[in-house]
């Protein structure tokens, strides 16, 4: 098979301090916000597992980490393998975040799915981020 990437992005802005946004993203005991995690176990300074709500576990590596800038993860399932990045900027009172995944499919019947499956979990995330944002208060 020919190496298939899917890349899909997605923006927002919230309107809240750049590290509020930054320490729920990034937290790995702070996930019961999260629609689609069940748990986060994590192995090491660098690596850590996100078991979803469907009992998929996905094995993450950071591969850069500057803080309040720019986080980035390879990551593995028994589904996919790809890279995760994250791009966090402040200007004017608001925080943008800029996420980008390259996915690759590990099996060719996957293909014709993996766009709007990974499109759908990047607007889930945005949705549930928002969401806890709002009950703290900290975002409009």
């Amino acid at each position: 098979m020919r190496k298939y990437i899917v890349v899909s992005s997605i923006k927002a802005g919230f309107k809240c301090g750049i590290d509020t946004l930054w320490n729920k993203v990034t937290s790995l005991s702070d996930y019961k916000w999260r629609s689609d995690i069940n748990y986060i176990e994590v192995l090491g300074k660098h690596q850590f597992v996100e078991y979803s709500n469907k009992g998929v576990k996905t094995y993450f590596k950071t591969t850069a980490f500057v803080k309040y800038k720019y986080w980035e993860f390879e990551l593995e399932n028994k589904y996919i393998k790809g890279r995760w990045k994250g791009v966090f900027s402040n200007k004017g009172g608001r925080t943008r975040i800029h996420f980008t995944e390259e996915i690759t499919p590990k099996n060719i019947f996957l293909i014709p799915f993996i766009k709007s499956y990974i499109k759908k979990q990047q607007i889930a995330y945005i949705h549930d981020l928002k969401r806890e944002l709002n009950k703290k208060g900290s975002n409009r």
